[in-house]
């Protein structure tokens, strides 16, 4: 009919209110920055119930810091044993040390009222063998700065309270999943901030906050590294905000007490440093010359930071005689990991491990796809640095780029502070990829922003978050479900199918009487077995690595498995004897029976390490 028209369609959203209109029920407004916690929270709690006690990544030692001040002692490094309620909890997991649980002996000796500090008499390799193999038995984390600890005590308190010392663990779990979730939230607003008017990137940063396996593994352990991140976070966030709106007194007092607490609790936070440098300096900058106003709020906001942090200097004074423990550290873990001169290929080494671990979660291989996860975010970075170079070339002096250059000089910053903090705390080795956590949100933001600014395609987008979400569920679920990328050894002991020879071969070491008496020729397994006895005829312990050396006539010598051997313990008590299979990775058609080879065990400890070295062993036909 003239003078009609068809009705306009409601739209999706205006439908749906209509039914909740219908229905009288309220309009619900949930806040961004709450959904994004709980996006982040969510997934960190559960990863928290679901892992198991302890992760390798220090977790009994950070705990047991917490345990000790809720007991009210404070642990001094190098000196300070753990607590038997530590131990129990490692008895019941197996886990005592950073190895794979079967791959290294397990302690015989599980009484703290027996440990002892290093012996003073030690020195060189037998000093470096001892702390290696006793590294567990001290609260090696009491060097760290205190903040996460103190803030972990009410959790403590409460879980053991309600389920004792495994009840503790989860409640500090707890902890750090909260904290998880203040990241995400921390993220959320950073991007808001950072990409002005694009909420897909915050609400894309909040997700991939929440799905990566590193901050999932590592972040909802026991650990002052995910409070590192939060604080971290929350300084490059009041740092930029401060730039923007002109550098306000509360601004410059938030930043110095925010940068202080993160130092307060771990000192990887240092490399935020730089890009708080840029932004006091950057109106300088921009006006090429010095304006006085901006040097003193620099010098404020350093004051008030040093402020927060000299509590814990003037403690280390007392407890150490230094302002920080990094001799103490020296003398006990730098033992085991000793600094080295950099050298070109060690950095590289160091940054590869840096980044991948960061991702993937550590140790490596925790999670089953950890090396796809490393490949896939190796190119994502690719293109957000491609991304920050565009818009730094269109608008070099706005607002914008500066966000951006903070969040890209915090994370700079962590890498550069990360690669010489080992130095400086007396402790070498390879870069983890927690000790950025503080750079964590500002890595995730320009990695979303940087590729939403190149990939237009929804779904090109689409795609990508959706095989790191998938990527996520499978590294993270089945890590929980027991998968990892380690390879699966079982202790089986000779096949059926071996062939069986008697041998005749006997050393002694010092009251150490070892015997080997069968040989398991084992084509199933792949492998030779040896028949082992070891007798302590001495008046005190010894202390052992229960893996047989085997050279056969004219070839190398070959290292046995022990994680497929006899689970043999670590030490054997004066008069007491310890037998089983030791298996080496040789295939039986190498064997040339009977002709007598060689065998060795190493680093046989006895009277204290004052007597340290090898046993050479020549096997005969019996």
């Amino acid at each position: 009919m003239a003078g009609l028209t068809a009705p306009t369609p409601a739209r999706p959203s205006e439908r749906a209110q209509a039914v909740l209109s219908a229905l009288a029920l309220p309009r619900l407004r949930v806040p961004g920055w709450v959904a994004a916690f709980f996006i982040c929270f969510v997934p960190a709690v559960l990863v928290a119930s679901g892992q198991p006690i302890w992760s390798r990544v220090d977790e009994a030692q950070h705990w047991d810091f917490v345990a000790h001040l809720a007991q009210g002692s404070y642990p001094v490094e190098g000196r300070t044993m753990i607590l038997q309620s530590t131990v129990d909890l490692m008895a019941e997991t197996g886990i005592f040390r950073w190895n794979v649980p079967g791959d290294q002996p397990l302690p015989l000796q599980r009484e703290v009222s027996q440990f002892t500090t290093v012996p003073s008499y030690l020195h060189g390799y037998a000093r470096r063998l001892w702390v290696q193999r006793h590294i567990w038995w001290f609260s090696y984390e009491a060097g760290q700065p205190p903040l996460y600890y103190l803030a972990a005590v009410p959790f403590w308190l409460a879980g053991n309270h309600l389920a004792g010392p495994e009840g503790a663990v989860y409640a500090v779990r707890v902890l750090d999943a909260l904290l998880v979730g203040c990241l995400g939230l921390l993220a959320f607003l950073l991007a808001r901030t950072v990409f002005p008017g694009r909420r897909v990137v915050a609400w894309l940063s909040a997700v991939v906050v929440a799905v990566l396996p590193g901050l999932l593994l590592n972040g909802s352990q026991v650990t002052n590294d995910t409070l590192a991140g939060v604080l971290g976070a929350a300084t490059l966030l009041a740092a930029v905000r401060g730039l923007r709106s002109g550098w306000p007194a509360r601004s410059v007092v938030l930043v110095g007490f925010l940068f202080g607490a993160a130092l307060l609790t771990k000192l990887t936070t240092t490399g935020l440093a730089l890009p708080l440098l840029a932004a006091f300096a950057w109106p300088s900058i921009r006006a090429r010359k010095l304006v006085r106003r901006d040097l003193l709020n620099g010098c404020v906001a350093a004051g008030i930071a040093v402020i927060v942090v000299v509590p814990w200097l003037v403690l280390n004074l007392h407890l150490y005689g230094h302002v920080l423990p990094s001799a103490a550290s020296r003398n006990l873990i730098g033992a085991i990991f000793p600094t080295v001169v950099p050298s070109p290929g060690f950095v590289l080494s160091s940054l590869r491990n840096g980044f991948a671990t960061f991702w993937a979660g550590e140790p490596y291989r925790e999670v089953p796809l950890h090396q796809l996860t490393t490949y896939l975010m190796a190119a994502w970075c690719a293109v957000a640095l491609y991304t920050i170079w565009r818009i730094y070339r269109r608008d070099p002096r706005g607002f914008v780029t500066t966000a951006v250059g903070l969040a890209l000089l915090a994370t700079a910053g962590e890498v550069m502070w990360s690669l010489v903090t080992l130095e400086v705390s007396g402790v070498g080795g390879h870069i983890p990829g927690r000790y950025l956590f503080p750079a964590l949100a500002a890595i995730v933001v320009l990695c979303v922003g940087g590729l939403l600014e190149v990939v237009r395609t929804q779904a090109v987008r689409a795609a990508v978050f959706g095989l790191l979400v998938a990527g996520a569920a499978v590294n993270v679920g089945g890590f929980l479900l027991g998968f990892n990328g380690y390879p699966v050894v079982h202790r089986t002991g000779p096949s059926a199918a071996s062939s069986y020879h008697l041998v005749r071969g006997q050393g002694d070491f010092f009251g150490a009487r070892v015997t080997v008496d069968e040989l398991a020729a084992d084509p199933s397994n792949g492998s030779l077995w040896f028949h082992l006895t070891v007798v302590n005829t001495s008046d005190g312990p010894i202390e052992w690595w229960p893996v047989l050396y085997v050279t056969l006539p004219g070839g190398q010598s070959q290292e046995g498995q022990y994680s497929g051997s006899t689970q043999f313990p670590d030490s054997i008590a004066a008069g007491q004897s310890t037998s089983g299979w030791a298996k080496v990775p040789i295939q039986p058609f190498q064997l040339n029976w009977p002709t007598p080879m060689q065998a060795e065990l190493v680093d046989i400890a006895a009277d204290g390490y004052r007597h340290l070295g090898d046993l050479q062993l020549k096997l005969l036909p019996a």
